[in-house]
């Protein structure tokens, strides 16, 4: 991997100008320019990602908390991240942890589709097995900073941080930020306009917005949305990820954790053993907890799934759904597919009315349908494209059969003008 790839030009707005990695190259790469660096304060906003139930109106709201940083701040942290994932990768080999571990590596070269088929491959292979899902509450939130300083040391292979490993460790720690609302009123913009200038606020009027300044006093949690955030979550827990694997792959069984889903299949006779393990490393590991209301269990038996109650159910995982023998997209995507489409359908519809005329026919259907499913310079392909690649590695056409009737479905709604 060549190190410049690792640097990526973006265009927002922040409290610096926005400048090509080139102009920075050699301050960020020399350990003493980062020791006396000052990182500015994160802009934080609020994501609300809508969760629709069976019923379209019945949503649930789900608010993520993002933190970005200024444009020099990005480049040390990808410069750093990219560093910190060349000892890690070494850490995971030396140990017996690089396979389990899938999520924001930059050696195993997968996607969600290659790690979702291994785990149903590894399934399908079995006899009686027992599975356990679940996930951690408010990971990165929760993450304990002596804690995750003593793991940083270890994967580096240094008793003490280097001071300017130390300076990075405490810029995301010891963060600060504050709200993109905040900035929007103190300047008197729309958000649109806001991001459309050359900086969001120069020294001077960030001087005088110290007192919404939110500071990270706490002794845990680490800002979503830097670029070194997501291997420190992984470095956080290499104790958690050697015992869990140790123990599972010792007996035949398989651990995989995509940042804070896990997944484990292991012999149904050693259910207990494994529940007892499970519950003793999250209760040592500083800060992890739990998320019990997503805990799923299953049992698999002649190519079938069972719940605890021996009910037939589906098996939920990075993006599919698996009951023993058949993979299927997750009818949540597809269906969220289709509202994209019918909400892009109700505007052409609106416009082709309002000016009498057949409107955006073409990019409708090279953004929703098999038209534009080809990959090509000017076209990255479509949704339709990934169904394809997903029926392609799974080795089952019914994934394809989830959306066979796309056309039918955009033509009935697609009003047409002469």
């Amino acid at each position: 991997m060549k190190i410049f790839n690792i640097y990526k030009y973006k265009s927002y707005s922040h409290f610096d100008e926005k400048k090509h990695f080139k102009f920075f190259i050699k301050y960020i790469q020399n350990p003493k320019k980062i020791e006396r660096h000052g990182f500015f304060p994160f802009l934080h906003y609020v994501i609300r990602n809508y969760k629709y139930d069976n019923n379209i109106k019945d949503t649930k709201i789900k608010p993520r908390d993002i933190n970005y940083s200024s444009h020099i701040d990005r480049y040390i942290y990808e410069y750093y991240n990219y560093l910190l994932n060349q000892k890690y990768n070494e850490y995971t080999k030396e140990r017996g942890i690089n396979k389990c571990v899938v999520a924001y590596r930059n050696n195993l070269h997968q996607n969600n589709i290659h790690i979702a088929k291994e785990v149903f491959d590894f399934i399908k292979n079995s006899a009686n097995y027992f599975i356990i899902i679940a996930d951690f509450t408010k990971y990165f939130d929760k993450i304990n900073h002596n804690y995750l300083k003593s793991t940083l040391s270890e994967v580096l292979g240094c008793e003490k941080l280097p001071l300017d490993w130390y300076k990075v460790f405490r810029s995301v720690t010891k963060y600060s930020s504050i709200s993109l609302d905040t900035i929007k009123n103190y300047k008197g913009l729309s958000l649109k306009k806001l991001r459309k200038t050359k900086r969001i606020a120069n020294i001077s009027e960030l001087h005088e917005l110290k007192e919404f300044l939110y500071i990270n006093k706490d002794g845990f949690g680490i800002p979503q949305g830097s670029s070194i955030s997501s291997s420190l979550s992984n470095v956080n827990l290499i104790h958690y990820d050697k015992a869990i694997n140790d123990f599972v792959t010792s007996k035949n069984g398989f651990y995989r954790r995509y940042c804070d889903d896990i997944i484990i299949v292991i012999p149904i006779e050693l259910k207990d053993e494994l529940i007892t393990l499970f519950e003793y490393q999250n209760n040592i590991t500083p800060g992890l907890e739990l998320n019990k209301d997503k805990i799923q269990e299953f049992y698999y038996r002649h190519n079938t799934l069972f719940d605890n109650n021996s009910n037939k159910v589906k098996l939920k995982y990075l993006g599919f759904e698996f009951d023993g023998k058949n993979i299927r997209v997750r009818e949540k995507t597809i269906t969220n597919f289709y509202l994209k489409a019918y909400r892009a359908l109700n505007y052409i519809n609106y416009i082709s009315k309002k000016y009498n005329r057949n409107a955006y026919r073409k990019q409708f259907f090279l953004s929703f349908s098999h038209l534009g499913k080809r990959k090509t310079k000017e076209n990255k392909g479509n949704f339709i494209t990934y169904i394809e690649r997903c029926a392609k590695a799974m080795n089952d056409s019914g994934i394809k059969k989830q959306v066979s009737r796309h056309w039918i479905y955009f033509n009935k709604r697609l009003k047409k003008y002469k």
